[in-house]
């Protein structure tokens, strides 16, 4: 299914067994304002360069993957983006604009991955419920505009390069779990607090710690 325009669900349940729905054209936006559940198989982001997908109210879920192949996905959303169901999948992003989400959780089946290899940034929390997330390249940026938090309360994460990019001073806190970086650490602006468990590093190439912020 291919989709032009904006995608509004104002009641009732969306669920996607399978296939993928691509948003596609200018600039649009997903609205979940009702309803109990939206599940999409796949869903795809091929915007024309430089227009934007908006995840704009409510929470939805993604059972298998998640790719951008063009243009921006940005969830602003209070809600949360949770990939689910028992089948390993992937978060890809390709092209000159970003992904961004705000709440993303993994509740995938235990022992399930998530495969990443691209660039990604996240806005809100991040919370790992069960499953296994592995980023074999690329970097996710954590970037809010408020405090944001890490949870690790099942499964693994293991990140390629992790970057703190925190406005206005704010902190990323981890505080649930450990996880992992393979490649390199760096916090630009505000600020990282690690409360409980390990960060540890690991992989099998050599790995930088910077902090250039004031935080």
């Amino acid at each position: 299914i291919s989709i032009a325009g904006n995608y509004t669900n104002t009641s009732g349940n969306l669920n996607c067994t399978g296939g993928t729905v691509t948003f596609v054209g200018n600039s649009s936006s997903i609205q979940m304002n009702g309803g109990l559940s939206w599940l999409f198989n796949n869903l795809t982001v091929s915007k024309t360069a430089g227009q934007t997908l908006t995840h704009s109210t409510g929470s939805f879920n993604i059972a298998l993957n998640y790719s951008c192949t063009s243009g921006s996905f940005a969830s602003t959303s209070a809600g949360t983006i949770a990939l689910t169901g028992g089948g390993a999948c992937s978060i890809a992003h390709a092209g000159a604009g970003t992904t961004t989400f705000n709440n993303i959780q993994l509740n995938k089946g235990a022992g399930i991955d998530v495969t990443s290899t691209t660039d990604w940034r996240v806005s809100g929390n991040y919370t790992n419920t069960a499953g296994d997330l592995l980023c074999s390249a690329g970097t996710v940026t954590w970037g809010g505009v408020a405090a944001q938090t890490l949870q690790i309360n099942g499964g693994t994460a293991q990140f390629f390069n992790f970057t703190v990019a925190m406005s206005g001073g704010f902190t990323l806190t981890q505080n649930t779990g450990s996880f992992r970086i393979d490649g390199n650490y760096a916090c630009t602006s505000g600020s990282f607090n690690s409360t409980v468990g390990a960060v540890t590093f690991g992989g099998g190439g050599a790995s930088n710690i910077s902090d250039t912020s004031a935080g």
